[in-house]
């Protein structure tokens, strides 16, 4: 996802979104879909990541912040 797209981003929204990819992935015969499902998904992985690790920053900034 880009920067830009980011400042907007929902953890919460982004998680449901791949569970609903999961969902759909799971349940189609049809492999047509496929690719573009897997970018999303990725996309949305990468997000989420890039989320947890900000968080991770500045929880380990509050408990530590002499570091």
């Amino acid at each position: 996802m880009a920067k830009k797209k980011a400042a907007n981003f929902s953890f919460d929204t982004a998680y449901q979104e791949l569970e609903g990819i999961l969902q759909q992935l799971q349940s189609e015969e049809s492999l047509d879909n496929l690719e573009s499902q897997v970018k999303k998904a990725t996309e949305l992985i990468l997000a989420c990541k890039g989320k947890l690790r900000e968080l991770d920053t500045l929880v380990d900034k509050t408990i530590n912040p002499d570091d």
